[in-house]
């Protein structure tokens, strides 16, 4: 996975780089220039009277009391900042005893008003109790080996608003032999002179580094849920299990006088793994990075972290204490980085990843950090001093945050550019749709036109011009009369209306085709002596009445009412209409003679019928109708019954 293309340029990363930089190199500034920060009325104690006795309980609770004079032994003066180096040797605490070490620090006169004590840090594994002139002012309440070493005390020395400030500080601490221990200068004075100092220390030892690490931890829960849905991008995994770690290691930075929700030797084998695992987590990160794999590092690394993590889990023991091999551990980890820190350097220069060699110089500075750190941890350097990996973890989170937030923005930006790349081909192809369309409507236009064109030119082959072909031979031969040659040609003019008439939008009303048909006929009808009455009802709409249907439908009817004018000698028609649930029919009745075909009306008789007659069969099963006749006592009834809906074909 190459991620170099999601990265800012080199001289964005540069400037991107740079403030973390300064901002590490001010952190070091300013735990040096601390101590030299304070107001002139606040007493800088840098020297004390130091006591050690071989032995002491880290379970029994202090004393309320303590009198100095009954401290025996020699005194000797020490500097503070006090350091008692932790030896490296890997020997288990509860065999090498415990040891009790009094500070004695003599405070000058002339405090007044409200003063209170401001103590750095202190480190050990055990526990520290204070009291001022013999009166206990506070007493560790954690566990031996978390204890909040890294947290600033902050304590107020007056008892009573009547009573002077004391006069003496003792500092009690037990701590096993192996163990070493550490205390810093302290600062006695006026609260709002000391305040700033103390809450500045705070911050940068604890509150700092552990809301960075919540903060990181929040998004890194957001980069998990990306992970979830794209799986493929190992970034975002990665860059949630980097920031779990680091949460888990700075919690012990923060943790205070309470002890942890779990017991203390699972928290410590906690605290200590998750700075290794985080190590591998952030080397992981950067080599895919330059896209550069090393498997034989990659599972050498993993081999070893996981026989250190099982080495140190507290059901088993194997060699001692998670506290007692902390130094080791650590030890060995700073071997790794430094390994897995030039490996990574040297990948990224040979694959010219500008981000990948970003992250692997901001690596390297992890090594002298780590030896700081490591040195601290170990009471080698000044106590006063603060531990700066979680600063360079910051800084390494803000890289991490770069790239994924890259990455992120490269792929909503590709997502966008699909997504736009899809609307332009959907306008493209809703375009070629159109004009097809247009297309095939111009086409089914022009067939439609040359399909009604063909319908009329036959209707009126078959009926106009035969009409008027039969009338003009009868007339050469002198066959017909001038009554029945006029005759004729109203027959023909009401073919050629009924023709037009079809034509006229009806818009599916099966009423306005029929009134149509009346008004055509009525005069011939009349002028024949026949009386027309209309008992027509409302009926449903027909959807599948078009100009072709229509024109079946007039036909039918012209040919019933013409056949009733010619042959049946009646006085009377009766149009009406009714409907049901499937059919509408329209009914024609006459008071003639009487009509009736010859059988039922069955496919294949159309010839025994007449032309006529067959005819206005072909029409109604052209409707997917039923035309019915049936003779009256006196007269015919003719039924034409017509679907609601057509089956299509």
């Amino acid at each position: 996975m190459r991620l170099a293309s999601r990265v800012c340029s080199d001289p964005e990363r540069r400037r991107n780089g740079r403030p973390v930089i300064l901002f590490v190199l001010l952190l070091l500034l300013l735990g040096a220039a601390l101590p030299a920060l304070a107001r002139h009325g606040a007493i800088h104690q840098s020297q004390a009277w130091l006591l050690e006795q071989p032995g002491g309980d880290l379970a029994a609770p202090p004393a309320a009391t303590v009198d100095v004079r009954t401290l025996t032994g020699p005194w000797r003066s020490v500097a503070l900042p006090f350091m008692a180096p932790r030896p490296l040797a890997a020997d288990t605490l509860a065999d090498s005893g415990t040891v009790t070490r009094w500070f004695r620090i003599d405070l000058p006169p002339g405090m007044e008003g409200e003063e209170v004590l401001y103590l750095p840090r202190w480190q050990t594994i055990g526990r520290i109790t204070l009291y001022a002139d013999g009166r206990l002012i506070h007493h560790s309440r954690g566990g031996p080996v978390w204890n909040s070493f890294n947290l600033p005390l902050w304590l107020s020395l007056n008892f009573t608003q009547d009573e002077p400030p004391p006069r003496q500080i003792l500092v009690r601490l037990v701590s096993p032999v192996a163990a070493g221990a550490g205390l810093s200068s302290l600062w006695v004075g006026p609260r709002e002179e000391l305040l700033w100092q103390h809450r500045l220390r705070e911050a940068l030892q604890a509150n700092i580094p552990f809301m960075a690490s919540a903060a990181f931890l929040a998004i890194g829960l957001f980069s998990l849920a990306v992970w979830s849905r794209r799986r493929h991008e190992t970034a975002y995994l990665l860059f949630f299990v980097s920031s779990a770690l680091f949460f888990l290691r700075c919690i012990h930075y923060y943790s205070g006088d309470r002890r942890p929700l779990i017991p203390e030797e699972w928290f410590g084998w906690i605290t200590v793994n998750s700075l290794g695992w985080l190590l591998v987590s952030v080397y992981f990160f950067t080599y895919r990075l330059h896209a550069v794999r090393h498997p034989w590092l990659e599972r050498s690394v993993l081999v070893l972290m996981g026989l250190t993590t099982l080495a140190t889990l507290p059901p088993l023991s194997l060699l001692a204490p998670v506290a007692d091999l902390a130094p080791l551990a650590y030890l060995l980890q700073l071997v790794v980085m430094v390994v897995v820190t030039v490996v990574a350097l040297w990948a990224a220069r040979r694959s010219g990843n500008r981000a990948a060699m970003l992250m692997a110089g901001w690596n390297l500075t992890n090594i002298p950090v780590g030896v700081h750190d490591w040195m601290l941890q170990n009471m080698f350097i000044s106590v006063e001093s603060i531990y700066l990996l979680p600063y360079t973890g910051m800084g390494l989170f803000i890289l991490f945050m770069g790239v994924v937030f890259q990455r992120y923005v490269g792929a909503v930006t590709e997502a966008e550019q699909a997504s736009q790349r899809l609307q332009q081909r959907l306008a493209e192809r809703e375009q070629e749709l159109s004009q097809s369309y247009l297309k095939l409507r111009s086409a089914e236009q022009v067939q439609m036109l040359a399909q009604e064109r063909q319908r009329l030119m036959q209707d009126m082959h078959d009926g106009l011009g035969s009409s008027l072909m039969s009338a003009l031979h009868a007339v050469e031969s002198g066959q017909m009369s001038e009554a029945d040659v006029a005759q004729v040609l109203r027959e023909c003019i009401d073919d050629m209306k009924l023709a037009i008439d079809s034509l006229e939008p009806v818009q599916t009303d099966l009423l306005l085709l029929l009134a149509t048909l009346r008004f055509r006929l009525a005069p011939r009808l009349q002028g024949s002596g026949l009386v027309l009455e209309w008992a027509v009802d409302d009926v449903p709409r027909l959807e599948w009445l078009e100009p072709r249907s229509a024109l079946h439908i007039l036909r039918i009817f012209q040919e019933v009412l013409t056949n009733i004018v010619k042959h049946a000698h009646a006085s009377r028609i009766l149009v009406r209409t009714s409907h049901d649930a499937t059919h509408v029919t329209v009914t024609v009745e006459d008071n003639g003679t009487g009509f009736e075909p010859a059988g039922p009306p069955v496919k294949g008789a159309a010839r025994q019928r007449g032309k006529g007659l067959g005819n206005l069969l072909h029409r109604a099963a052209q409707l997917q109708g039923q035309a019915r006749w049936e003779r009256l006592p006196q007269g015919t009834r003719f039924s034409l019954l017509l679907p609601l809906e057509r089956q299509p074909g």
